[in-house]
């Protein structure tokens, strides 16, 4: 009786250490697999952000000449057609032409190349968090080139004149309401793609001093653009909080 016992306990704690192995190498899989995904989205994330900073690059590259380099001269008639009360619907898609700087076909092109390109291998979640983060950076680079702009341009005459439409705000405003139809049929990343350009338009109306006629971006410039459907209404004060 007393071996049987012995038996008994050497099976009890045979039985023991067996599940103690088990549990430590359940929870070592556990452990392993807890790293695998951390690092999994450590290098999706490095991968994410590196996509972001090539799109902002690109911007750099092409910004750099937008913010720098004259618009090119309009016509005088060229903007009738943005400050009739009522356009006519015969030839009105005809006669609605933004003249943007021509830097910005370039920057078109290289936003709408990396976008198709994305969205064949990644999810649209994981698209539209590379854009934003990049449209992010863009804003913030707007905003500090805006600010040089504003000291040190030169604005000649032509192309900008003081009146509405020719101004270098004005033009600005204009070439927002270029990239903003160019690229509106990005639906995947309508919602940062659409921060962006109030973003811009804000930078715009801060930076601009309304104390110099040739740079001044004029209300009636928004109001006009928004009237015709190039141009997003303003975001109030709730919407910004929120």
């Amino acid at each position: 009786q007393q071996q049987q016992q012995q038996q008994q306990q050497q099976q009890q704690l045979a039985t023991a250490s067996t599940g103690t192995a088990s549990r430590q190498l359940a929870a070592s899989m556990v452990a392993d697999l807890s790293k695998i995904a951390s690092e999994y989205n450590d290098h999706r994330n490095a991968l994410f952000d590196k996509l972001s900073d090539l799109l902002h690059d690109r911007f750099a590259f092409h910004a750099k000449k937008w913010l720098s380099a004259a618009h090119p001269e309009l016509e005088a008639d060229s903007l009738a057609w943005l400050f009739s009360e009522e356009p006519g619907a015969e030839g009105q898609e005809a006669q609605e032409r933004l003249q943007p700087h021509e830097a910005l076909n370039s920057l078109v092109e290289d936003i709408t190349k990396m976008y198709r390109a994305l969205f064949k291998t990644l999810t649209g979640d994981s698209v539209r968090r590379i854009f934003a983060k990049a449209f992010e950076d863009m804003a913030s680079k707007f905003d500090q080139q805006l600010i040089q702009v504003a000291q040190e341009f030169s604005t000649p005459t032509p192309p900008y004149e003081d009146k509405l439409g020719f101004t270098l705000g004005d033009r600005f405003a204009q070439d927002v309401a270029f990239l903003r139809t160019e690229l509106e049929n990005l639906s995947g990343i309508s919602t940062p793609i659409g921060r962006l350009f109030q973003d811009m338009l804000q930078h715009i109306q801060v930076r601009l001093p309304a104390s110099d006629p040739l740079k001044a971006l004029h209300p009636a410039m928004l109001s006009t653009l928004q009237r015709v459907g190039r141009l997003p209404e303003a975001r109030t004060a709730a919407q910004e909080d929120g």
